[in-house]
């Protein structure tokens, strides 16, 4: 019974806060306009519902910061005579540092030997084509027709035995034999000496460069020059690790030929003393009587026959008439061999030596195909490009005054600039900055891809300007190209006024800080290179996308906008397992403007979580709780209160994503 009325109790309870409700909302007892009510002077705020995106946001900590250092190298050896100061400003055509180029004697020597080389190698090119398109000579159909007849000669010797012609070609063959030993004692003696220099000059520059090659396994293995030849396992190391120092590539490659020269000369010179001893022997065995054992067996055969003489006064015995018959069978079996010409496998290798050599002789006859004549072609274009890339080579090893330039470009130099050069876009991008920082000015310079001699006095112009030797070319290195203007990097490695710099060790480092957007000459229009390194967990990476806007905001409680240019593909796994798996990421700032203040500092990154679009919205403090759950606003409809109950969405930014019958966009609503 208790419960009952328990139960009836709460029904009237709630009736009544019902009837309260309504007739608050009804009869207009709270003015909601935001006037002054003219019973109470009660003023009631009210706001406008609105449609708009919401979002929540997931924070996560970045650290500002500029990209990767670049370090500067020189095109060569020398000794610096100016650099710019730690900390300046770098622009287009900024000088970074100047250097008075040293070169060795080895170096010249080395250089002058591969010039030696090309030339020769230019000079067997040329005389090969000539041959092939001038034909046969008739010292070559001479050889020729002297190969045939020696081939028939032997043939003829075969089946009729030596003669004097035979042995005048054995003694031929002796003193060819002879020659070609001491040519192959000379050529060894040559290749020898080459071998050493090409060592000496690889062990040099590996002393000069200082770098990992002079304390490696190949550096112990072939430096310092013992006197001995190079063992095979010290080939094989420089040949496997040939790539390794870019500047001793050629000097390597150089080295590795000249050991296997040497190698092949050893097996010719030994090839040339078994010919010779073989020569020898064959013309010896021409002038040589019977040998010892022949004279034996004649006197056996004579004592023997003897014998069989004073045996004839004596009655033959069984035995006496066995080995008689057995003696004649054998010395008719050897008459009749006299009379039998030589053995098959002798005629045919006389035959068939015969047919190569009139094959040889009947080749001088014929035209060389087009083949032929593009392989001579070929070789005499490379061999001419080898020529000219070591004179190169060797004009670069004059002493002078170099530099380094910058210029404003995305593609890295790779090679020298100069005339005779292939077509390409390095080219291009060369000549928009020498237009821009005025060179071309008094040239009619074309900006194509193609290096012409506008191209080399726009560089001589420059090079009078910034007083450098005026060459009209640039080397590798010489011109550094920026994405944009940069900053010089303070270190305790920023190389001093007079000290050796070398190819392989940086002068100094440069921090990209803009990137120039556009052709360079146009009215210059940058962004930032400022970035936020930060990370995300891997559960959230749905949160992220290439491309993506973000708010960033800085220590002094600023905010700016950001994109999400970069996403690690592989997931980071903290050490010892402390933490969530992570991807990094990196944010570029957005615009031009540069933060140096904060660089390094610890920002606030606002990625969207969720997002809800062009909705209705209403400030969170508008929301009132209705008994039995649930929400209601009370808007203002026709100067009167109205309670109008709505299902919430979306919270973010003191807004609620809200739904509900008879409200739209404008509508007002009370906030307390």
């Amino acid at each position: 019974m208790t419960k009952r009325i328990s139960i009836i109790g709460i029904g009237i309870l709630v009736v009544v806060i019902i009837v309260m409700i309504v007739l608050l909302t009804t009869q207009n007892i709270f003015n909601l306009t935001g006037t002054k009510d003219e019973t109470d002077n009660t003023v009631i705020s009210t706001a406008l519902l609105e449609r708009k995106d919401l979002r929540t946001f997931e924070k996560i900590e970045g650290v500002l910061e500029y990209g990767s250092e670049v370090q500067v190298l020189p095109s060569s050896n020398g000794i610096l005579t100016y650099i710019v100061d730690e900390g300046e400003d770098v622009l287009q055509g900024t000088l970074l540092f100047k250097y008075y180029k040293s070169v060795t004697e080895t170096e010249i020597f080395a250089a002058n030997s591969q010039i030696a080389s090309a030339d020769s190698a230019v000079a067997q090119a040329e005389a090969l084509l000539e041959a092939l398109i001038s034909g046969p000579t008739e010292a070559q159909i001479a050889s020729a027709d002297s190969a045939v007849a020696q081939a028939e000669a032997l043939l003829e010797a075969l089946i009729s035995g030596p003669t004097e012609a035979q042995i005048a070609s054995a003694d031929s063959a002796v003193a060819q034999a002879e020659s070609t030993l001491v040519t192959s004692n000379s050529l060894l003696d040559t290749q020898w000496i080459t071998f050493r220099i090409a060592r000496q000059s690889y062990c040099d520059l590996s002393e000069k460069l200082g770098s990992l090659v002079w304390t490696s396994e190949v550096y112990k293995a072939i430096c310092p020059d013992s006197g001995n030849a190079m063992t095979a396992v010290a080939a094989n190391l420089l040949l496997t690790s040939i790539f390794d120092e870019p500047l001793l590539v050629t000097m390597s490659n150089e080295l590795l030929i000249a050991h296997e020269n040497y190698i092949n000369s050893i097996e010719t010179q030994i090839a040339s003393a078994k010919a010779l001893e073989s020569a020898k022997a064959q013309r010896t065995a021409l002038d040589e009587g019977p040998a010892p054992a022949d004279l034996n067996n004649a006197n056996l055969s004579l004592e023997s026959a003897k014998a069989q003489r004073a045996s004839l006064n004596e009655a033959p015995t069984l035995a006496d008439l066995g080995n008689a018959q057995a003696s004649l069978e054998s010395a008719k079996a050897q008459r009749t061999a006299l009379d039998e010409g030589p053995a098959p496998a002798d005629l045919n290798n006389a035959q068939a030596s015969l047919e190569s050599a009139k094959a040889q002789r009947d080749a001088l006859d014929e035209d060389p195909t087009p083949a032929d004549l593009n392989n001579a072609y070929a070789s005499l274009e490379s061999a001419k490009a080898s020529l000219k890339l070591a004179k190169h080579n060797r004009d670069e090893l004059g002493g002078a005054m170099v530099a380094t330039v910058v210029m404003y470009g995305d593609l890295p130099a790779w090679r020298s600039f100069e005339m005779g050069m292939s077509e390409g876009d390095d080219i291009y991008q060369l000549e928009q900055n020498l237009v821009a920082l005025g060179y071309g000015q008094n040239l009619p310079v074309i900006v194509d891809r193609i290096f012409d001699e506008n191209t080399y006095k726009a560089i001589q112009a420059m090079q009078y300007s910034l007083e450098l030797p005026i060459t009209g070319k640039l080397r590798f290195r010489d011109v550094l190209f920026m994405p944009g203007p940069s900053v010089v990097q303070y270190s305790p490695l920023h190389t001093e006024l007079g000290a050796g710099i070398v190819t392989t060790n940086s002068v100094l480092g440069l921090i990209p800080i803009e990137k120039v957007i556009g052709e360079p000459g146009d009215a210059e229009i940058t962004e930032s290179l400022q970035k936020v390194s930060s990370s995300i967990e891997v559960v959230n990476q749905d949160l992220v996308d290439l491309g993506l806007p973000v708010s960033i905001e800085l220590p002094d409680e600023t905010n700016i906008s950001g994109t999400i240019s970069e996403i690690g593909e592989i997931a980071v796994i903290p050490t010892g397992n402390q933490g969530e798996p992570y991807l990094e990421i990196v944010i570029s700032l957005d615009g031009a403007k540069n933060f140096p203040e904060w660089t390094g500092a610890v920002v606030t990154v606002s990625v969207t979580k969720n997002l809800a679009s062009d909705v209705l919205a209403a400030p969170v403090t508008s929301l009132l709780a209705v008994l039995g759950g649930g929400y209601a606003i009370e808007i203002i409809e026709n100067g009167a209160k109205k309670l109008v109950p709505v299902s919430t969405g979306l919270y973010a930014d003191g807004y609620v994503e809200i739904n509900g019958v008879g409200i739209k966009e404008g509508t007002e609503v009370v906030v307390p």
